[in-house]
């Protein structure tokens, strides 16, 4: 093993943590707290002869070569003592801190290492906490002599060693393991040769590679493989595979399990909302058996879950949290931090409200990014920076707190003080009441973000008292819109020329968005955390939309592949005879209908209509059940649980003796991920080209790319729609083996401007207006053998 370089504080934080997950004393805002605490303690005229020093040591332990470093924030001379002093703030006032271990031991390393600079056989260290909100301070002063600080640094540095020698044992099996791995099937599908080796390219030259790969070409496997080898030739770090569905997730799983098979020894672990992973739904630090004590704990159940595990799943997880009683969720973050590869959603690398900081706090890593499902993101990145907080969550405060208030004749000061600024933040609030109930202005307004600061800053006062302990009535509330507005706040140090205000009013209440119009800025801040990436999708196209708003063309490699199956396989037809334009859907209920019946019609089986919203769905499903019932017709409800999701996907079945027509909505659960092979799916309908809805915030961003010289309406609308289509059809065609239809109903699907954004392996396509010739098609279609 080389040299390992670590911190001070990070070694110290590691070994001796211990207490309760947790604690009110907590700001987002921390760091920087920080920084201005330091630098106003420094301030003090004559209070240090160093500041900031900097401090390193050498050490063997266990045959594993170690190089400590860190700053003393300052050197005091007293009495002839050297005295190391560590500063530290907190919410609270000072007097109410107690001295923390982990603070004392990280003053007790520079003490040892600036003593044995300096051949000093005694040395002081202190421990001073600042209260940021009102200047008070606390000194814990200690007295140690070399043999004392020897002795602890050395337990630290043994207890550090022991589990560095673990991790050298784990990466040298999964390096063995990586040396000998064989891509896991005895033959590439085409394209899928050129794709791995590409990928593996990009790694190695630390590009950025945009790919667009047909489904059933096996992306994750052929992203995941090279990725994995690159850890051994070229150091990389960790694969962080990124994805915004659980579907998405499991399918990389199980190619982790597929090539463990064949002899992979990597660890990997896949991330699972805390809501998702928590046993009891919903963290309650105060009262949870799995957060009290939890840091007495975790280090030991990290050494158990990865001496043991590879491919670590929610439910190894949750096994491991179960046995050692700690936080299911934090013992995945912490676990993550050794692995090989993270499996996790977007916001885990991108969203700077909940990204992981322990991995991307700090200069670029050696990462791998691997984005399954790219055409997803851009969305989902507007909608990460994008917050909105409403006058009528502090209404509801308001209430709540006047409810608690309403007979006592004393109230606390911090709740008191968070009370009268709800009043300014209302106030703030109605000023920006317009004529309009809803409309744009360039900048939110200062005095409500004046105001909303105010009112995360009282909050954190009140979360650092005793009183906060008590949990009243209305601590569920303030602590849910503290959260909020602390988000808005930390969008709000984003906003520049690439977002706009969004008001609108409803009633009596008014809500205030700050809409990112565009992210690319943003994302490009979020790539640079890596050295490659690599965005796969099958639908990505045009590639200069998703390269442009992904981080720009510097360092940009697009691939487009071809389809590894037969195009005789897909019959792909183009109605153009209805037109689904929201005008026109009235009309176009009645000849939907009949056409999707004449299609189904043709052979017995499973299929599948997607529509442009729940409404026209309905509709058309209403009229279809009037027209036949010869066909069985099921449909996707609004809101559906996991459970309800199975359900609907258990109807697929693999069957020749009925007809089966499922109806969804496009860009929904069902129509981009599901894996519905062979027979269980015989067909999709297309009704519509999947337009969004008109609204502000398109318009907005369809402006706002106009006056930049691209085609604003594209990006607003069109490109969105497109892939809509594109995910629903490719649920078709998963194998070599299976043959089917897809059939796009809507006259504008003939138009240029969208047949130029369809994917090379719809070139033959056949124009078919009416029922008769419809059938007849079909007819010879499925008359064909396999």
């Amino acid at each position: 093993m080389k040299e390992i370089n670590i911190s001070v504080r990070n070694i110290v934080e590691f070994v001796l943590r211990s207490g309760d997950l947790g604690g009110s004393d907590f700001s987002p805002s921390r760091m920087q707290q920080g920084t201005r605490v330091h630098q106003k303690l420094q301030q003090i005229e004559g209070r240090y002869i160093e500041k900031e020093a900097s401090l390193s040591y050498s050490f063997n332990v266990l045959d594993i070569d170690f190089k400590i470093s860190g700053r003393a924030d300052g050197i005091i001379l007293k009495d002839e003592i050297y005295i190391i002093d560590e500063i530290k703030s907190t919410l609270r006032n000072a007097a109410d801190s107690s001295e923390d271990p982990v603070h004392l031991a990280q003053a007790k390393f520079y003490g040892y290492m600036y003593a044995k600079k300096n051949d000093l056989d005694i040395i002081g260290v202190q421990v001073t906490y600042y209260g940021v909100h009102d200047s008070s301070i606390n000194t814990y002063s200690h007295l140690y002599d070399i043999n004392e600080l020897e002795e602890f640094v050395n337990f630290v540095m043994k207890s550090y060693a022991e589990f560095m020698q673990l991790l050298q044992a784990i990466r040298e099996e999964r390096d063995s393991s990586l040396i000998n791995l064989e891509f896991p099937f005895e033959s590439y599908r085409k394209g899928q040769r050129k794709l791995v080796n590409d990928c593996y390219r990009a790694i190695r030259d630390d590009k950025r590679l945009f790919v667009k790969a047909p489904t059933g070409i096996g992306k994750t496997v052929s992203t995941l493989y090279p990725a994995l080898k690159s850890l051994t030739y070229h150091d990389n770090e960790r694969i962080f595979y990124l994805t915004s569905k659980t579907v998405n997730k499991t399918a990389a799983l199980d190619t982790l399990y597929l090539l463990e098979k064949k002899g992979l020894r990597a660890r990997a672990i896949a991330l699972t909302a805390k809501e998702k992973i928590c046993p009891y739904g919903s963290c309650d630090t105060l009262s949870c058996e799995y957060a009290t004590g939890h840091y007495d704990r975790i280090n030991a159940a990290v050494w158990d879950i990865l001496e043991n595990e590879t491919v670590m799943n929610r439910e190894i997880v949750m096994k491991y949290s179960e046995s050692h009683k700690v936080c299911a969720f934090e013992l995945s973050l912490d676990a993550a931090l050794y692995c090989d590869a993270v499996i996790c959603d977007y916001n885990y690398a991108f969203d700077p409200l909940v990204y992981l900081k322990r991995f991307f706090d700090k200069e670029q890593g050696k990462y791998i990014f691997l984005m399954d499902e790219a055409h997803n993101f851009i969305d989902r990145a507007r909608d990460m920076f994008s917050k909105t907080v409403s006058k009528q969550e502090f209404l509801e405060l308001r209430k709540a707190i006047r409810k608690y208030t309403k007979d006592k004749l004393m109230i606390e000061k911090e709740i008191d003080d968070i009370l009268r600024n709800t009043s300014k933040v209302n106030s703030a609030f109605l000023k920006l009441k317009s004529d309009d109930l809803q409309y744009e202005q360039k900048k939110p307004s200062e005095s409500l973000i004046i105001s909303l600061m105010d009112f995360c800053e009282l909050c954190e006062v009140y979360f650092s008292s005793a009183g906060s302990l008590k949990r009243e009535e209305y601590y569920d509330v303030l602590l849910q819109l503290y959260f909020e507005c602390s988000s808005f706040i930390k969008i709000f140090q984003l906003y520049d020329d690439h977002f706009t205000t969004i008001i609108t009013q409803e009633d009596k209440d008014i809500n205030v968005k700050l809409f990112c119009t565009d992210p690319s800025s943003i994302i490009k801040e979020g790539l640079d955390r890596a050295k490659s990436l690599i965005a796969f999708s099958a639908t990505l196209i045009p590639a200069s939309y998703y390269i442009q708003i992904m981080g720009g063309v510097d360092g940009a490699v697009y691939l487009m592949l071809e389809s590894p199956f037969d195009e005789n396989n897909l019959s792909l037809i183009i109605d153009s005879s209805v037109s689904a334009k929201y005008k026109n859907r009235a009309s176009s209920i009645a000849p939907i209908a009949k056409k999707l019946t004449a299609a189904v019609k043709a052979k017995k089986g499973n299929y599948m209509a997607f529509f442009p919203s729940y409404e026209y769905m309905q509709s058309v499903y209403d009229e279809m059940k009037k027209q036949d019932e010869d066909i069985e017709l099921v449909i996707q409800e609004r809101g559906l649980s996991e459970q309800k999701r199975e359900e609907f996907l258990e109807g697929f079945t693999l069957q020749n003796n009925r007809y089966m027509l499922a109806f969804a909505v496009m860009g929904g659960i069902f129509a981009e991920g599901i894996d519905l092979s062979g027979d269980r799916l015989l067909g999709a309908f297309i009704i519509s080209v999947g337009l969004p809805g008109i609204s502000l915030e398109r318009d907005i961003i369809m402006e706002y790319f106009n006056k930049k010289g691209k085609n604003g309406f594209d990006y607003a609308y069109r490109y969105s729609a497109m892939n809509k289509v594109m995910q629903s059809s490719g649920r078709v065609i998963r194998t070599p083996e299976d043959r089917g239809i897809v059939m796009l109903l809507d006259e504008r699907f003939t138009e240029k401007k969208y047949l130029n954004l369809m994917p090379p392996e719809w070139s033959h396509y056949k124009v078919i207006r009416d029922e008769k010739k419809l059938s007849e098609h079909l007819n010879d279609f499925w008359a064909k053998k396999k």
